[in-house]
């Protein structure tokens, strides 16, 4: 089949970047954020709670992953790598607006917001290579499209 964006061309790369944002949002939520979300507890479901809706976090991160690279096989230019990191920059810039949105209409704070931005521009930028490496390109020197 010789279309660009079919099931199969997605699934490999969507469980690439599915197990990055799951690695990655751990270290940066557990590791680097944690004590800064034990400091903001009164805005936080607590811990049992939230453990019991995990199944939900495990499917926003798979459809992330799954909707990034849909997306990036659409306007793929086949510039290499490269293109991966520039469209990750992209992404995180529209993940940092969404979050305040956030800061506005919910209480949290502000501390939060710049570490999830800080974390965005380490996250997307990553899964993006990450995905224009699995997807191949013709300047990386690998299968095409």
């Amino acid at each position: 089949m010789n279309c660009k964006c079919c099931c199969k061309d997605l699934l490999k790369p969507a469980i690439a970047g599915f197990a990055f944002i799951f690695l990655f949002e751990y270290l940066w939520h557990h590791m680097v954020m944690g004590d800064i979300y034990t400091a903001s507890m009164s805005v936080w479901r607590p811990e049992a709670e939230s453990m019991d809706m995990f199944h939900w976090v495990l499917l926003a991160q798979f459809l992330t992953a799954a909707i990034f690279v849909y997306i990036f096989k659409q306007g793929v230019e086949d510039k290499g790598i490269m293109e991966g990191l520039r469209f990750g920059k992209i992404i995180a810039l529209l993940f940092s607006v969404m979050s305040i949105y956030a800061y506005v209409f919910q209480p949290i704070p502000g501390e939060v917001i710049i570490w999830w931005i800080v974390g965005y521009f380490i996250q997307f930028p990553l899964l993006g290579l990450l995905v224009a490496k699995v997807c191949g390109t013709k300047k990386g020197g690998m299968a095409t499209l």
